[in-house]
């Protein structure tokens, strides 16, 4: 959800660092070396009001020679918002000779004041308290290439969420809501990705599948028990010139204790645009969304999209009687034409609620 002057070609709060870019800014000559890039941050969502930092991009080879290899990124993010929310957001996507091993993480810090309606997928909208807390998140995978675009690795996280104020007597302060004292959250899990995407942040064709497990336990340091399983898919067409039609599914599937604020959420300027994020979160989340793509004229564009999703509290009791729509329509500007990078604006629509959203790339 970011609008990013002069340059940015990822937001802060994806996570994903930008190896589409730079490999296809490698490949017409754009980046001959190395360098550190600081850039100013402007955005505004619904989660965030409106924000205002700088993030700094450090480019690099690991091996210099391996000219072939794809460009390592450290990327550093700090962030204020109207709503008195800070972030400092710390993530790195680190290739070795010849792509073998590649090697993601993530830190994140977040004093963020945010909105909570109770669990599962009926709760109103009436009930929205808020609350806030110190979050401290770690995130870091380790992969190696078994085959041309198809990693396997090793995945370790760890959360720990502080100093939580909420309301007092409120739906948050009871003792059915799990980690609502805070806590630490610490899990290893497995995780396999096949990407074929020719630019990530504007894809035009290819397709993208990630399966991970995540498994959070006391002799991890944890303090909560439970598991997570996620699996991701995307595939792109080009209908026509300048016409794509892209398809996302998520799906998120978690069991035992886990605490509030690990749940699947839905809603936010990337799935189910329309519902605040956290809107609605339970165990588990169901979610596809389609969108249609067409840059009409030179850098102008406009999308349409539309998605079916919902959350529940086990895998088999999801019910397609309460499944929530999500639609809506955009505007694209190709800012930079030969990275193929947008700022887009959309309108999002759900049920009974709708979201304005205004970011630097692609929604997925």
């Amino acid at each position: 959800m970011a609008l990013v002057w002069p340059s940015m070609a990822k937001t802060f709060t994806d996570g994903e660092p930008l190896q589409d870019t730079i490999h296809y800014e490698k490949k017409i000559g754009l980046i001959k070396k190395g360098s550190l890039v600081p850039l100013p941050v402007v955005f505004y969502s619904p989660e965030t009001s409106l924000a205002f930092g700088g993030v700094l991009f450090n480019l690099f080879r690991t091996i210099p020679e391996d000219t072939l290899s794809k460009f390592s990124n450290v990327r550093t993010a700090i962030i204020f918002t109207l709503r008195s929310q800070l972030l400092i957001d710390i993530d790195h996507d680190i290739f070795t000779r010849n792509e073998k091993y590649r090697i993601t993480g993530k830190f994140l810090f977040a004093k963020f004041p945010d909105f909570f309606y109770g669990i599962g997928n009926q709760t109103q909208q009436e009930h929205e308290e808020l609350y806030t807390a110190n979050n401290f998140n770690l995130k870091s995978q380790v992969m190696r290439q078994i085959f041309e675009n198809f990693y396997v690795g090793l995945l370790y996280q760890f959360n720990y969420l502080g100093n939580l104020e909420k309301v007092e007597g409120g739906i948050l302060d009871s003792d059915d809501i799990i980690g609502n004292d805070g806590g630490k959250s610490s899990g290893l899990g497995l995780i396999l990705q096949w990407d074929t995407r020719d630019f990530n942040l504007n894809c035009t064709r290819g397709h993208f599948l990630e399966f991970s497990t995540r498994h959070f336990r006391d002799f991890f340091g944890s303090d909560f028990t439970y598991n997570i399983v996620e699996l991701e898919a995307m595939k792109f067409f080009t209908l026509f010139p300048r016409q794509v039609l892209g398809l996302h599914f998520k799906g998120r599937f978690s069991n035992r204790d886990v605490p509030f604020h690990q749940l699947s959420l839905m809603g936010g300027d990337k799935l189910m645009r329309g519902y605040y994020r956290g809107r609605y979160r339970d165990k588990v989340l169901y979610a596809a969304q389609a969108e249609y793509r067409w840059q009409f004229y030179k850098r102008f564009g406009l999308v349409v999209f539309g998605g079916l999703g919902d959350v529940s509290p086990e895998f088999h009791s999801f019910d397609f009687s309460e499944i929530k729509p999500s639609y809506g329509f955009g505007l694209r500007y190709m800012i930079l034409p030969k990275r193929k990078v947008n700022i887009r604006l959309d309108f999002g629509f759900g049920k009974d609620t709708n979201g304005i959203y205004i970011n630097i790339t692609e929604a997925f």
